[in-house]
């Protein structure tokens, strides 16, 4: 064998054993990653495949996931559980297909496969992939119209779409009329299909007799828009195999513009209307109310100020120091009842509470729809994340009355229990004041949009940051029945 040959030959067993840093090439099946069709742009498709894993890191295992290393090559500890999962072992197959949603357009994401042997040894962040999520596509809004509409309602929701196709011309937006006796699984069936098909992340639910299903969280049963957020897989009705099965997937984002009454619905929409035509504006300040106590809170005035809002733009009212005191509840309730009635353009609130009323309590009353209503709210966009005050199929929701009763806008609430100390409101806060849409600034959660999911603030170029669309114009939007 001559010189060259040998050398030829030495080269192919080196690549062949992995002197060149092939040797995982066995494991290259253990964790594929792949776009997820029609959602290139914010979703990927996971396959772990345990049979390669048990192959070259026997024992195994009796825990076994993918989390998210890096993003853009930087470690990212806020979004490792919100883009983690793991299997539930015992395993009952060998490969587990799953999807991971609400990734940012034209960012590298690592994900890595991390679990425990049967020994009880460690298997840290190994196998790990790297995929890059395509440019921002044009997204879909469904605009589900309920048969208890009528005519004067309906021309409004056609002349408020209008405006907001005006103001998001990457938006594409599909009207479906909701026939009476529709159920939820029927309603499920026609979104997965949508979201199969098209890059689906609005869902807009206008009306009174909604189709919404009924689910048990915290051992408690709750009608709640949850099932439609997994439309990749229906985790309410099959188990997927991961820990914690019926999980949300926050794959879509959830709006509901459902009022107490039909008056209610046409003042609402004749306000969304003269706000996208500049005739109604808000104060550009910010109301921050804080009634958890302080060991379960982490907020403060002071992160509420930024470039659009100075310190004295700014409002903040606390002083609980105790649940069951009254005193400080009556002391709460009086200064919220002076600042509440003021025009903000956002309303920061941080309590604990119910489908039906939220803390403070008085010595009369905690805060409910009925307060509420008596002071008549008047502020562009409201965040209060912690607890359940966003069930808007139940009569007397207090974020209902916080939109629909007053001169608001929208809200992001939760419909079922939810403890936030603080840190996922100001995150919101901090998308939202950066230019993202209400709706944008708040997915990934699983938190429902009380009122149009596609306010952003206004802007002023010289002196704001964002608020810019900058994706070609969408097609025309489309019209069907279910």
């Amino acid at each position: 064998m001559n010189k060259n040959l040998r050398l030829k030959t030495l080269f192919a067993a080196m690549v062949i054993f992995g002197v060149f840093g092939l040797a995982k090439s066995s494991m290259a099946a253990a964790l594929t990653l792949t776009h997820y069709p029609n959602h290139e742009d914010s979703s990927v498709s996971v396959e772990v495949n345990l049979n390669e894993i048990e192959q070259n890191y026997s024992p195994c295992c009796s825990q076994m996931g993918v989390v998210l290393s890096k993003v853009n090559g930087i470690f990212n500890s806020e979004q490792l559980s919100a883009h983690s999962r793991f299997i539930n072992f015992p395993a009952t197959k060998s490969t587990y297909d799953f999807a991971i949603s609400n990734l940012e357009p034209d960012t590298n994401y690592e994900f890595c496969l991390n679990g425990l042997r049967t020994d009880g040894r460690s298997l840290d962040n190994f196998d790990c992939q790297t995929i890059r999520t395509a440019s921002k596509k044009p997204s879909v809004a469904v605009i589900l119209k309920n048969y208890d509409l009528d005519s004067e309602i309906n021309n409004l929701i056609t002349s408020w779409i209008g405006k907001v196709e005006t103001k998001n011309s990457s938006l594409v937006v599909e009207e479906v009329n909701i026939s009476a006796g529709t159920t939820s699984s029927q309603l499920y069936n026609l979104l997965a299909q949508k979201y199969q098909s098209e890059n689906l992340r609005y869902i807009v639910m206008i009306g009174w007799d909604l189709p919404v299903p009924t689910i048990t969280a915290w051992g408690q049963q709750y009608q709640s828009t949850m099932p439609y957020q997994s439309l990749s897989f229906d985790v309410t009705n099959n188990d997927n195999g991961l820990l914690n099965p019926s999980n949300s997937l926050n794959e879509v984002i959830i709006s509901a513009i459902r009022p107490n009454n039909r008056a209610e619905m046409v003042s609402y929409f004749n306000r969304l209307i003269d706000y996208y035509n500049g005739n109604k504006t808000y104060e550009k300040s910010v109301f921050v109310a804080n009634a958890m106590i302080p060991s379960e809170s982490q907020l403060t005035q002071a992160n509420f100020i930024n470039q659009r809002y100075a310190e004295s733009a700014v409002t903040y009212i606390n002083g609980i120091t105790s649940y069951s005191s009254t005193s400080e509840g009556n002391a709460f309730q009086g200064q919220y009842s002076n600042y509440l009635p003021n025009s903000y353009e956002i309303f920061i609130l941080n309590a604990h509470g119910a489908t039906t009323y939220h803390y403070p309590c008085g010595s009369t009353t905690c805060i409910n729809s009925n307060f509420i209503n008596n002071l008549h709210p008047n502020f562009l966009a409201m965040i209060a994340v912690s607890c359940n005050i966003g069930n808007f199929m139940t009569t007397g929701s207090p974020m209902a009355s916080y939109i629909f009763d007053g001169s608001s806008l929208v809200g992001v609430s939760a419909e079922t229990p939810l403890m936030d100390d603080g840190r996922i409101a100001k995150n919101v806060y901090g998308k939202f004041t950066g230019g993202n849409g209400i709706a944008d600034s708040a997915s990934g959660y699983g938190f429902t949009i009380i009122g149009d999911p596609f306010i952003k603030l206004s802007c002023d170029p010289n002196t704001d940051i964002g608020c810019v669309d900058t994706i070609p114009p969408a097609a025309p939007s489309g019209l069907s029945v279910l």
